[in-house]
């Protein structure tokens, strides 16, 4: 039985070992691989760092030099494109733009001023609330204060539409108030404080307001067409 345990133990031994150096011999190749593999990248990239760097002009020589590449949908689709726009309704700028001829702004409603081009049912109504609290338009550039109306808007309409000033409700300077003033879109609270103490308890006529308000440093061009010497109105007036 002595001997059996033996040799049963030395069969073991042997096989661990043979084991053991497979396993060693596989790790060593997989050590070999790696390093040929990382040597391998090494000098790839060291060789790229060596190019030059490519231009702009090189890359547009390169593109030059591809084949075209063919696309029969694409040919399609631009074939079908350009038989629309041959049948597409030509509309030339006058006409998309008659309706707006000598259209009063300080009078136009919010449908008249729906038609034209660019100005849909929010922006023609934006506009008309506006203009109340403006008491009307005194010039174009006012318009340039509505929200959303660009510049090019407002110059296609100066040129074909009319501003009458005379349509402009100014206050009367005798019987302005703080709140009146502040309310309108021209006036801040510092400025609407700076006309009530220019006032004062009253003036002989526009003239004279205007040196106070000049003489306080708080005199603004804009608030001339919105400022008038005239008799309060009446308990039903503005």
């Amino acid at each position: 039985m002595g001997k059996s345990s033996g040799t049963t133990d030395g069969k073991f031994h042997s096989f661990v070992q043979t084991r053991v150096e497979e396993w060693g011999w596989a790790l060593l190749i997989v050590a070999l691989a790696y390093g040929v593999h990382w040597k391998d990248l090494h000098d790839w990239q060291h060789s790229l760092e060596e190019l030059p760097s490519p231009t702009v002009s090189d890359l547009l020589c390169w593109a030059e030099e591809l084949p075209p590449v063919g696309c029969e949908r694409c040919r399609f689709e631009s074939k079908h494109a350009a038989f629309k726009e041959a049948w597409r309704p030509r509309v030339k700028v006058a006409d998309v733009w008659a309706s707006a001829v000598g259209m009063e702004l300080n009078l136009a409603d919010s449908a008249a001023l729906e038609a034209l081009p660019g100005i849909g049912p929010i922006l023609a109504r934006r506009i008309v609330r506006f203009r109340a609290s403006m008491r009307g338009f005194a010039r174009m550039s006012d318009l340039s204060m509505v929200w959303g109306l660009d510049s090019t808007l407002i110059e296609e309409l100066a040129v074909r539409c009319t501003l009458d000033t005379g349509l402009v409700r100014p206050f009367c300077v005798k019987a302005l108030s703080f709140d009146s003033l502040q309310a309108h879109p021209r006036w801040d609270h510092a400025g609407a404080r700076c006309v009530i103490q220019a006032v004062g308890r009253g003036v002989r006529d526009l003239d004279e307001l205007w040196e106070r308000l000049e003489f306080m440093g708080c005199a603004k061009e804009e608030w001339r067409p919105y400022l008038a010497l005239c008799d309060p109105p009446g308990p039903m007036g503005d």
